[in-house]
């Protein structure tokens, strides 16, 4: 039996795209913190930092082409995933390594408050109660 590569296709919808920048974002913060703490690596630490950065840069962008294709977001909330991919543009453009390791965390959050991206992505698809 033959391993076949892995497709990976672009989610489509705006949904699909947060779920999706969710999970990476989540993935590289949890990969990161080891890779300083216990490897005592902090180049390997701060390229995981810059990934999850262009992660959130790419999706306004993404968004974007969704909304050509007749997908939906809330005007406000584009602005605040711009927002988002401004600052975490301008952490890597300065190297900041501080504000590259806090990009999604709210001023005064506590630990497994949801992030930034997770809120927009509650407040835009509510999790349905059970």
């Amino acid at each position: 039996m033959e391993n076949k590569p892995e497709i990976r296709t672009e989610p489509t919808t705006i949904k699909g795209l947060l779920e999706s920048a969710v999970e990476k974002t989540k993935r590289l913060h949890e990969e990161a913190y080891p890779i300083l703490w216990e490897q005592l690596d902090s180049e390997l630490y701060l390229s995981k930092l810059k990934e999850r950065a262009k992660v959130i840069i790419d999706i306004p962008n993404k968004v974007d082409e969704l909304v050509e294709r007749g997908e939906m977001i809330p005007k406000h909330e584009l602005i605040a995933l711009q927002n988002l991919a401004f600052m975490a543009k301008e952490a890597i453009d300065k190297n900041n390594d501080f504000h590259l390791g806090v990009l999604l965390i709210d001023r005064g959050s506590r630990d497994g408050d949801p992030n930034q991206l997770e809120r927009i992505l509650q407040r835009l698809y509510p999790p349905k109660s059970t």
